[in-house]
C-alpha cells in the first residue's frame, strides 16, 4: 500500500516538474522571439497592429503550437493556456510575462489540488488532476477567441485608415498616375517569384507633383528607418519656428536614449553633449537610432497633453505622410517610432522634402547636405552609371521585416521602393537594388529622364 502511494506521489512530482520545465522552455522561446524583432542592427521594433499579416502570422504560430503538443491532453491544455489571445493586440514584449504567469498558474492549481486531497490520495488524485485540466480552455475555444481577436484588429486597422483622408495613402490632388512601365514590372514579378511571400510597392514620380508610375501604391508596407528623412525635415522646421540654432543648442545623451541598434552615439559616454546639427548628420548618415531618441525627446516628447511622437505624427498628417498612430490593448492611442507606410505616403513626404530643400527656409541647404551624405543607397547601388542622389533607406530582419529606399536621383525623379517579407523574416535589399537597376535601364531605353513622363 505504501509503495503504491509512494509511486503516485512520484508521478505527481514528475508531472509538476514537467510543467515547470515547459514554463522554462516557453520563456526561452519568448526571449528568442523578442530578439528576432530587432532590426538588422539590434533595434527592437513593435508590431504595427494595422498590418493584418502580422496577426495572421501569430495565429498560424499558435495553431502550430497546438498541433505540436496535440499528442497529449495535458500538453495540449498547457500549450493552449500559455497562448494568451490578448497577445494579438498587445506589444510582443509582454509575451514572456503572460506565458510565465499562465503556466505557473496552471502548476499552482495542480499542486493546491493534490495537497488538499492527501488524506484520500488513492481515490481522488487522478480525479483532481482531471478536474484541474478541465478548467483550461479547449483548443476550439482558443481558436475561436483568436479568430475574434483578428477580426477586432482588422476593424481597428480599417477605422484608423479612414480617420483622416490625408493619411490613407490616397493619390495627391493634381497627380496623374499610370501603371509601372513593363520593363520595371517584369523585374517586380521576377522578385515575387524569387520570394513568394514578399510584398512590394513601387512608385516612380516626377518632382513637380504631376505624374507618376505606380505599383501597389496604397498598400501599407513595413518601411523601417525611411521615416527618418521626414523626421529630419520636421525637426529643422521646428528649429526655425522656435528660433533655435542647430549649431548652438546642445542636447544631452541620457541612459534612456540609448539604443543598441544602428548608429554611433550609443558608443559614447552617457552625458555626452551634441549640437542638433551633429545629431541630424548621424541620424541620416548612420541611421542613428539613439540620435533619433534624443531628437524625439526634444521635439516630439510626451507631455501633459500629447503622447510621444504625436506632434511629429500631426505634422506628417498635414503633408499627407505616414500615420504612426495605433490603438493599444487598453483602447488608447500611441505612436510607433517607425511603422508602416504606403508608396503614396512616402511620395507625399519626399515631395514636401524636395520643395523644402528648394525653398528659402533657413535650414533648407542643411537638409540637402545631410541627405546627400548617407550610407546604403540601395536604389542606385546596382545602377551601372554614376548618379547623384538624396535618399534615406531602411532595413530590418525579424518579424518586422523590411527593406526600403526613397531616392531623388540626379535631381530628375523620385523612386520609392518598399518591401517586406514576414515569412522569411529577412529584409530583401537585393530586391530594392534590382528595381533600381531596372529603372535606370528603362530610363536609358527611352532616351533619358527628360522623356519619363511625356
Amino acid at each position: 500500500m505504501k509503495a503504491k502511494l509512494k509511486r503516485r506521489i512520484m508521478w505527481i512530482l514528475f508531472f509538476t516538474a514537467s510543467l515547470w520545465l515547459i514554463t522554462v522552455v516557453l520563456l526561452v522561446l519568448a526571449t528568442i522571439q523578442q530578439r528576432s524583432l530587432r532590426d538588422g542592427s539590434g533595434e527592437l521594433l513593435v508590431y504595427d497592429p494595422n498590418d493584418v499579416m502580422v496577426i495572421n502570422q501569430i495565429e498560424s504560430s499558435t495553431t502550430q503550437n497546438m498541433q505540436t503538443y496535440g499528442t497529449s491532453t495535458i500538453q495540449k491544455s498547457t500549450s493552449s493556456t500559455a497562448i494568451s489571445t490578448t497577445e494579438v493586440t498587445e506589444k510582443v514584449t509582454t509575451q514572456a510575462e503572460v506565458t510565465s504567469t499562465m503556466a505557473i498558474g496552471t502548476s499552482a492549481q495542480i499542486i493546491a489540488s493534490t495537497e488538499s486531497k492527501t488524506s484520500n490520495f488513492q481515490s481522488q488524485t487522478s480525479s483532481s488532476l482531471q478536474n484541474s485540466l478541465a478548467t483550461l480552455p479547449s483548443e476550439s475555444a482558443v481558436t475561436s477567441k483568436l479568430t475574434s481577436a483578428v477580426t477586432t484588429a482588422s476593424t481597428v486597422a480599417t477605422t484608423k485608415a479612414t480617420t483622416t483622408s490625408i493619411s490613407t495613402g490616397n493619390i495627391a490632388p493634381g497627380i496623374t498616375t499610370k501603371a509601372l512601365p513593363q520593363k520595371i514590372m517584369q523585374v517586380v514579378e521576377s522578385e515575387k517569384k524569387k520570394y513568394p511571400n514578399i510584398v512590394i510597392g513601387v512608385g516612380l514620380f516626377s518632382l513637380d507633383g504631376k505624374n507618376g508610375y505606380v505599383y501597389n501604391e496604397n498598400k501599407l508596407i513595413s518601411s523601417a528607418c525611411t521615416v527618418k528623412a521626414a523626421f529630419a525635415c520636421f525637426v529643422l522646421e521646428e528649429c526655425e519656428a522656435q528660433g533655435i540654432s542647430i549649431w548652438s543648442e546642445k542636447l544631452t545623451y541620457t541612459k534612456a536614449d540609448k539604443n543598441t541598434g544602428s548608429g554611433v552615439i550609443k558608443n559614447d559616454p552617457i552625458g555626452s553633449e551634441y549640437s542638433i546639427a551633429e545629431i541630424l548628420r548621424v541620424l541620416l548618415y548612420h541611421s542613428d537610432n539613439t540620435g533619433y531618441n534624443i531628437l524625439v525627446r526634444r521635439f516630439s516628447p510626451e507631455t501633459a497633453t500629447t503622447k510621444r511622437l504625436e506632434k511629429f505624427n500631426n505634422w506628417l498628417a498635414k503633408i499627407g505622410g505616414a500615420n504612426l498612430a495605433y490603438q493599444t490593448s487598453d483602447g488608447s492611442v500611441a505612436y510607433l517610432q517607425y511603422g508602416s507606410a504606403t508608396v503614396m505616403q512616402r511620395y507625399h513626404e519626399w515631395l514636401y522634402i524636395w520643395n523644402y530643400i528648394n525653398s528659402s527656409a533657413k535650414y533648407a541647404k542643411s537638409l540637402e547636405t545631410y541627405l546627400k551624405n548617407t550610407l546604403y543607397c540601395y536604389i542606385t547601388m546596382w545602377m551601372s552609371g554614376k548618379h547623384t542622389y538624396l535618399h534615406k533607406s531602411g532595413w530590418s530582419d525579424g518579424n518586422y521585416t523590411s527593406a526600403a529606399d526613397c531616392a531623388i536621383v540626379d535631381g530628375q525623379y523620385l523612386l520609392v521602393v518598399i518591401t517586406q517579407d514576414y515569412t522569411i523574416k529577412k529584409g530583401h535589399a537585393d530586391t530594392v537594388k534590382n528595381i533600381g537597376k531596372a529603372t535606370e535601364a528603362y530610363i536609358s531605353s527611352i532616351g533619358g529622364a527628360n522623356n519619363l513622363f511625356k
